[in-house]
């Protein structure tokens, strides 16, 4: 199974969890969720600038990384996962990307080359934004595992999400 980005409609359940558990890790429940930059490239007829527009973040579950041992498949441990994605997307709401100057120089000799090294080129540009955002997306979660004793003290989770506006996300619009 591919990687999903988070949805209102679609909760994460024990079935998502595809990987093998790693045996050598004390971890019980990994779920590997990262943000994934979405951003368009318009380059000018002649191919000699392009601009960056619709810079955004998405939060990713991807399965085939993700595991749960047979024990730690509680009610409260999901509950806690699918409370991370949720954090996670709060996050990728909330990421401040920086500004991308208007008109950047083209690299090719042809418009069709200098089409894709603006892709390319684009990419380079928004890597340090989204390494920076998923770092700080890192903190936030080992923060919320510790508060919540990863999911184990039900007071401090639920405090956690209300803190962290989690449950409004499932409200339909």
């Amino acid at each position: 199974m591919d990687p999903f980005p988070w949805s209102p409609g679609r909760m994460l359940s024990w079935g998502d969890y595809l990987a093998e558990a790693d045996a050598a890790s004390p971890v019980d429940v990994r779920s590997l969720i990262r943000l994934r930059p979405e951003w368009k490239v318009e380059s000018d007829p002649g191919g000699a600038t392009f601009s960056i527009s619709g810079l955004a973040l998405r939060a990713d579950f991807v399965p085939s990384l993700s595991w749960a041992r047979g024990p730690a498949r509680t009610d409260a441990a999901l509950r806690h996962e699918r409370a991370r994605f949720d954090i996670a997307e709060l996050h990728a709401r909330a990421a401040r990307l920086g500004s991308v100057p208007a008109r950047l120089p083209s690299r090719g000799s042809n418009p069709d080359q200098a089409k894709q090294n603006a892709r390319d080129d684009s990419a380079r540009m928004i890597a340090p934004l989204v390494e920076s955002e998923s770092a700080a997306l890192g903190r936030r979660l080992a923060g919320y595992d510790a508060a919540t004793d990863g999911g184990r003290d039900a007071a401090a989770q639920a405090a956690f999400e209300e803190e962290a506006g989690v449950a409004g996300l499932r409200i339909p619009p």
